[in-house]
């Protein structure tokens, strides 16, 4: 058994899976995430299919990727190319929310930083966990 992690890319930016699951095979990691994808479009197709879950083994190598609309069963209806648009268009999501991520971290440690510069203390946390800078 391995063990795989399946990190959630939502318009927010990343949610890592610290636990991960044990699954046999590479196959039972993918179908796994698109089970877990499933479920977490599950009434709210709309917002949640321009996410994606990478399926990451222990040395955090991505593996594979599950794009929310390649699975979204809502979609069935429309042909290939605006289904591709779509699917374009969530990585063009994603990438806007890392860099919003990004920036709000930059920020954080150049108050850090400015305080430290003041002999003030200073903690940065990202969901409620303390960062190092």
């Amino acid at each position: 058994m391995q063990r795989f992690h399946f990190h959630l890319h939502d318009t927010h930016g990343v949610h890592m899976d610290p636990e991960g699951a044990l699954l046999p095979s590479v196959e039972a990691a993918h179908e796994h995430g698109v089970a877990v994808a499933k479920e977490l479009m599950r009434n709210r197709e709309p917002r949640a299919r321009f996410w994606k879950l990478d399926v990451c083994d222990t040395d955090g190598e991505v593996l594979l990727e599950i794009d929310f609309a390649q699975v979204d069963y809502t979609l069935n209806h429309l042909g290939a190319e605006v289904r591709g648009s779509l699917i374009h268009f969530g990585e063009t999501i994603r990438t806007v929310a890392k860099t919003i991520a990004e920036c709000r971290m930059t920020v954080l440690q150049s108050r850090a930083l400015m305080a430290r510069a003041d002999g003030k203390p200073y903690v940065v946390s990202d969901n409620g966990r303390r960062i190092e800078l």
